[in-house]
């Protein structure tokens, strides 16, 4: 009996350790995102396909530092509020591994197309899939005004 505790024990060790290193911070994979064969971008995250979501569309995203990504794209303008849109990172549950407000390059009160930057710092995702997630700055919090843009990627 004192054998299969310790057998138990000594199993849920193993299982903690391999399950905690999930909790840090982890590199993504960078893919080309025209559908052509993937091509290495940068070395932290992967995207799945054209970068292209409504009326959003990702134009770069880099790796910068272990655990941070710069991404860059444009939004119409009508997305952003005082010059800033949100950027995340967030894997397949739900989860946000990293946030970060992005800023406008350019004039952001009007309807047409602006360009932006955000740098975001993130952690490990315990699921191989994810996304970056660009959302309009809604100050009025109301859900009907919320816009969300998902740009699947694969985590490293």
């Amino acid at each position: 009996m004192k054998i299969i505790i310790i057998l138990i024990l000594v199993g849920l060790v193993v299982v903690g350790v391999f399950a905690l290193p999930g909790l840090t911070e982890a590199p993504l994979e960078v893919i080309d995102q025209e559908n052509v064969p993937a091509e290495t971008v940068g070395n932290d995250i992967a995207l799945v396909e054209e970068g292209m979501e409504g009326e959003v569309r990702l134009t770069a995203v880099s790796k910068v530092g272990e655990g941070i990504v710069q991404v860059t794209g444009v939004a119409p303008g009508t997305w952003y509020f005082e010059a800033n849109i949100r950027v995340a990172v967030e894997d397949t549950s739900g989860n946000t591994l990293g946030e970060s407000g992005g800023m406008a390059k350019d004039e952001w009160m009007t309807v047409e197309d602006v360009e932006f930057s955000a740098t975001i710092e993130y952690l490990k995702s315990s699921t191989r899939n994810g996304f970056i997630v660009v959302r309009n700055d809604n100050p009025s919090g109301l859900p009907e005004n919320e816009k969300v843009a998902k740009f699947p990627i694969i985590f490293k």
